[in-house]
């Protein structure tokens, strides 16, 4: 079992959050089928493929001052794809390479909500406010296979300080999607 850390760390809350990524493969020797180009040569009279085994994501809040694991959250059959993790308000937020959107809560790593999303998560999402003060989760996607758009920045509204309950995480809505892909273009 191996696993290994590709996405960026959060920090809060003198807690660091980490995700460890397992996505483990086996190896099988198979006998060489094509002839290697001009003036190359391959390392053996063997060809190596691989088939998919197991598939996995491991979020982990450490705390900072003892290195002790606070929580963990395990997502099984998936990995977090373009980076872990952006916290703001106590909760936790990442995406996976399956076009989740997670959030956490930051103090017991419970998920207060999980959205699906047509597209693959790019980037860590980040926090900004509109014009009027409300404060916006803002995700980037890009397309895939699967997705339905080309690439995208998601705006989720935010609750208010006031407002910061788990059960208003709970209502989180869309505020608008705005393709990347027409705008570049």
């Amino acid at each position: 079992h191996t696993g290994a850390i590709e996405t960026p760390n959060a920090f809060a809350y003198n807690t660091i959050f980490v995700a460890i990524k397992n996505e483990c493969v086996r190896v099988k020797p198979q006998p060489v089928s094509v002839r290697p180009p001009p003036n190359q040569t391959f390392a053996g009279s063997d060809q190596i493929t691989m088939a998919p085994a197991a598939i996995n994501t491991t979020v982990y809040a450490v705390d900072a001052s003892t290195g002790k694991i606070k929580w963990k959250y395990f997502i099984d059959n998936t990995v977090i794809a373009g980076g872990c993790c952006m916290v703001s308000g106590r909760v936790v937020y990442f995406g996976d390479r399956d076009g989740r959107l997670y959030a956490l809560d930051a103090d017991s790593g419970i998920l207060l909500w999980e959205r699906r999303f047509n597209a693959i998560f790019s980037s860590p999402p980040s926090i900004g406010a509109s014009l009027k003060g409300e404060m916006l989760l803002f995700v980037p996607v890009s397309g895939g296979p699967s997705a339905e758009i080309p690439g995208a920045i998601i705006a989720l509204g935010l609750p208010s300080q006031e407002q910061a309950t788990v059960n208003s995480y709970l209502t989180l809505g869309l505020l608008f999607i705005a393709a990347i892909a027409s705008a570049v273009a």
